[in-house]
């Protein structure tokens, strides 16, 4: 999946999960999910369930080990 459509299918999980993510780390969830649309909503869905917000790259370091 393109950068575009990745950084776009995770602010649509965001919005469907109600997950918090920073409009600047949507495209680097979808470069660091390698553009996999299932691990790009698992990421997003596992942010959710911790209640942990997506702001930088080391709250996602957090959610992603």
């Amino acid at each position: 999946m393109t950068g575009y459509w990745g950084a776009e299918l995770t602010r649509k999980a965001a919005n469907y999960y109600q997950a918090e993510i920073s409009q600047e780390m949507a495209p680097i969830v979808a470069e660091r999910c390698g553009g996999n649309p299932f691990y790009i909503n698992a990421v997003v869905q596992q942010a959710c369930e911790q209640g942990k917000p997506i702001l930088n790259e080391e709250s996602l370091n957090t959610i992603l080990a």
